[in-house]
This record gives structure tokens, sequence and C-alpha cells, in this order.
């Protein structure tokens, strides 16, 4: 559950009762009720139910790195660009392979090699980790990496952030 929709949530479930119990003095709800807060709470609810709808589906490369720049704002990811022929025979027009990678985005901020099993990323995690001094991290079936002159950059904390958010994100596909 993102953090935007966990306080959607809790301010409905704080302000509900507010309401019926200011309407419980013989007060109208529509007198003692401001309708500027009314507006906002339902535009936030209506919001919230529209980010959800939006990130319905199967999760992708390319839908995490939607979803991140959603989250985190496009200008601290960088450009999106689909490089899937790096990391695929099939995509790079030969013979597909059992360990080819699904998708492949890249971004300003970090690579997301997307696999078809989390046993796939690990293997490729497990691989490719430390040559030429990139940084490949798990996070389900997806792996970020953080290898290009830009990509370099990205501190720690930013790299621990991104990797805990779509960790969260692959976790939720898991889960019926």
């Amino acid at each position: 559950m993102s953090i935007r929709r966990a306080l959607v949530v809790l301010a409905a479930a704080v302000l509900l009762p507010l309401t019926a119990a200011c309407s419980a003095d013989g007060g109208s709800p529509a007198a003692t009720a401001d309708p500027a807060a009314s507006d906002e709470q339902a535009q936030e609810t209506e919001d919230a139910g529209q980010a959800e709808e939006e990130w319905q589906g199967p999760l992708t490369a390319e839908r995490v790195a939607e979803r991140l720049a959603a989250e985190l704002g496009t200008a601290g990811l960088g450009d999106q660009q689909q490089n899937t022929a790096m990391c695929s025979n099939e995509a790079a027009g030969g013979e597909p392979h059992e360990s080819d990678c699904e998708q492949l985005v890249i971004t300003g901020d970090v690579s997301l090699y997307e696999f078809a099993t989390p046993r796939l990323a690990r293997d490729w995690v497990s691989r490719h980790s430390g040559v030429q001094g990139a940084d490949w991290r798990q996070a389900g079936r997806f792996a970020l990496v953080w290898s290009g002159p830009e990509q370099e950059d990205v501190s720690e904390e930013r790299r621990g952030q991104l990797t805990e958010l779509v960790t969260g994100w692959a976790e939720d596909e898991d889960r019926p």
C-alpha cells in the first residue's frame, strides 16, 4: 500500500467518526461540515482510487519506472529508455533463451531488469554483481542495477529507497 493511499485511508478513518460526533449534538451535518474540507477529502479519495486503478495489471519494468517516477518525481528519476535487446536474445532477433530478461528499462537513476521469476533475477544478480563496478540488487523478480555514469552518482540512501519500493510492489504482486 502506498504512503499516499495509507494517509487517505487514515484521514477518512479519523474524519468520519468526528463528523458523526459533531452531528450527534443535534446540528445537521450540512451545517457543521466545512464544504471546502469535504471537497478536498472527496478529491483525495477519488485520486487514491484512480491511482489504484492505474496500477492494476501485471507489473513490468516499464510500469515500475512509471510508478517510481510518480512516487519520487520524474525529474529525480530521469528519462526512460527501452533497452530489452541488451538482455534478451529473442528481443535482439535471436533464438529465445530460458535466461532472457522480459524487459529492460534504463533511466538516469537506475536500470530496471524484469525477469519471469525471482530465481532468474537472483541468478542474474549473483552472476553480474560487481562486474565492471556495477551494483546489482534483487527486488522480487526484478533486478535494479547502477552501472552507467549518471547512475554511479546515485547515493546509497536513494538506491535503498528504490530497492525497497520495487521489492514492496513485487511482493504485493505475489499476494493473491
